[in-house]
């Protein structure tokens, strides 16, 4: 029997909002242990990930920029 660790860290980085609506559901229905930050811009993503760790960076490929 194997356990499952209490809870996956993700951080979605996109810069539209319905996207990250998107992902945050479907990766939800995926696994329940799922917790997420979420981020519109590169800048913002840098300032988490280097207070708090992460599992998984799901992240848009191209982000437009203020």
């Amino acid at each position: 029997m194997s356990q499952k660790s209490a809870e996956t860290r993700l951080l979605l980085v996109d810069d539209d909002a319905t996207q990250l609506q998107l992902l945050d559901i479907s990766l939800e229905r995926i696994d329940e242990s799922f917790t997420f930050e979420q981020t519109s811009s590169c800048e913002k993503a840098l300032e988490i990930i280097s207070r708090w760790p992460f599992d998984c960076i799901v992240s848009n490929y191209t982000i437009e920029q203020d």
